[in-house]
């Protein structure tokens, strides 16, 4: 458990978007388009925002990542990829080069180039493939997985990239199905089969654009979307029947088979674990402070420890999130 230090300058509202730093832990608050970095033990080191569209500003945070340790943002709204010290101190700006058209919704180093996610920014103006490839010099290279019978009501939940070792492994948007990227190209990788519980198996719930959203927004007895965290040996899964419900459950990579979570707390409401990425075999998620008391008490002394050697009574008052990193161990 890696609590993260509270002070006037670091409060935090839910955590959903994360990235590794050298020295620690970074956090992305897109609705304050605001980068905060902790240390290891979660101590609060600095926050940087340069929103704006001025040369040294982003419109917004699509991705961020490390790289030569430097702090890389890409902005889908501004098309530019801008560098920052580790500190958050501004060095430089890169215009990307491909059609001012094309809205990259998520981006994640891939060849000596770059991967994009396009989106859709209207009714009128559709991207014609799922995934765009710059090269080092942020042309376009190849346009890949074309868009045919494209979904009425697409819904973005955010980053679709991840690595597994050197591969990339990406999530199309409401699709059951997670895919291999190699040679530019994409390989379907693993399907999460829910059978008749999937509610886009059905032709009519996306007939149109109202049958979706009510199927989205309404009908909590299908499952409508899934989102997976890929790790060496388990699998993550968190699938929604509603925009706001959701179970949660692991693939043992080994054996195929699936654990599904119970995370009703006492009021049968549940505990807001998000995932955010596997390091090596453990799972960083994080988790709301005020869930976490109860959530302790789901488990043994032995099987938890707090990062700085700090006890339960030495955080419970705050507000901030939680991380988590998770070991799972399925037994044999």
């Amino acid at each position: 458990i890696i609590p993260l230090e509270e002070t006037e300058n670091s409060l935090l509202p839910r955590i959903e978007f994360y990235f590794r730093t050298s020295y620690g832990h970074g956090i992305i608050n897109k609705g304050e388009n605001r980068i905060y970095l902790f240390d290891e033990k979660g101590t609060y080191l600095q926050s940087f925002q340069r929103y704006g569209e001025g040369p040294e500003e982003y419109r917004d945070i699509s991705s961020v990542w490390i790289e030569n340790n430097k702090i890389k943002i890409y902005s889908g709204l501004s098309h530019n990829i801008l560098s920052f010290t580790s500190e958050g101190d501004y060095i430089e700006t890169m215009s990307t080069k491909y059609p001012a058209e094309n809205w990259g919704g998520s981006l994640i180093l891939h060849d000596d180039g770059y991967l994009i996610q396009l989106l859709d920014r209207s009714v009128v103006n559709k991207a014609s493939h799922q995934l765009m490839y710059l090269n080092r010099d942020l042309e376009v290279d190849t346009y890949m997985h074309q868009k045919v019978n494209p979904h009425p009501f697409a819904v973005n939940l955010g980053n679709r990239f991840s690595k597994l070792d050197d591969k990339v492994i990406w999530k199309k948007e409401l699709s059951d199905s997670i895919f291999l990227i190699e040679n530019n190209q994409t390989k379907k990788f693993m399907r999460f089969d829910f059978g008749e519980d999937w509610a886009w198996s059905d032709p009519k719930a996306r007939a149109n654009q109202k049958s979706a959203f009510n199927t989205i927004w309404k009908d909590s007895s299908k499952v409508w979307e899934v989102i997976s965290k890929v790790g060496q040996r388990y699998v993550f899964l968190t699938y929604y029947f509603t925009i706001m419900e959701n179970g949660k459950g692991i693939i043992d990579r080994k054996t195929g088979k699936f654990y599904r979570f119970d995370m009703r707390k006492k009021n049968k409401e549940h505990f807001d674990v998000f995932a955010l990425q596997w390091q090596e075999d453990e799972l960083v998620c994080s988790l709301q402070a005020y869930d976490l008391e109860e959530f302790l008490e789901n488990l043994d002394k032995s099987q938890y420890a707090i990062a700085g050697g700090l006890r339960y009574e030495d955080i419970k008052y705050s507000e901030n999130p939680v991380l988590l990193k998770i070991k799972f161990k399925i037994p044999d």
